[in-house]
């Protein structure tokens, strides 16, 4: 099953480097869980950090994501270890995924089929479910169902009225 679930991910991502970083990660999650002797896990894990190193991401082995993967340019993706990826996500360039500071331990909880768009950047306990989109260059930091989420792009702020906001007049 692990073959198959490996080779149809694979499929469905087109770049090299793509595959070689998922092939690694899924190589080296799969002995963290398995190797009892941890001989294998530690030589995969010397060439899946080599892969990290290269592609400036930060996901550790023991992090749990759902097969399905897809990765679009996989450059400066941080995904805290705690975190929990459900199938069929889709991640591009810059997204983060994680705590809040040294003093939380809450981390998102990412449901199935869930895409985040270009800096995507969610902290905290936050539950994303099913099927949302997460905006390209947003910030969340609270639940939906809490009504607090703090999700700005870049074509929305730059329609703000800062001079309003802010409490100043141009000279």
């Amino acid at each position: 099953m692990f073959l198959v679930n490996l080779r149809r991910e694979l499929r469905r991502n087109k770049s090299i480097r793509v595959k070689v970083f998922i092939a690694g990660f899924r190589l080296t999650n799969f002995f963290f869980e398995f190797d009892k002797t941890r001989v294998l896990y530690a030589l995969s894990n010397c060439i899946y950090k080599t892969v990290c190193f290269f592609f400036k991401i930060d996901i550790l082995a023991r992090t749990r994501i759902g097969w399905g993967l897809r990765i679009f340019h996989p450059f400066c993706i941080c995904i805290h270890p705690d975190v929990r990826i459900g199938d069929d996500c889709v991640l591009r360039h810059g997204v983060t995924l994680g705590n809040k500071g040294e003093s939380s331990s809450a981390v998102p909880s990412v449901g199935n089929g869930v895409e985040f768009g270009c800096y995507a950047v969610v902290f905290g306990g936050v539950s994303i479910p099913d099927g949302a989109r997460v905006r390209a260059l947003s910030l969340t930091t609270e639940s939906e169902r809490s009504k607090v989420a703090i999700d700005v792009n870049a074509r929305d702020a730059c329609d703000l009225d800062l001079e309003s906001l802010c409490g100043f007049d141009r000279p």
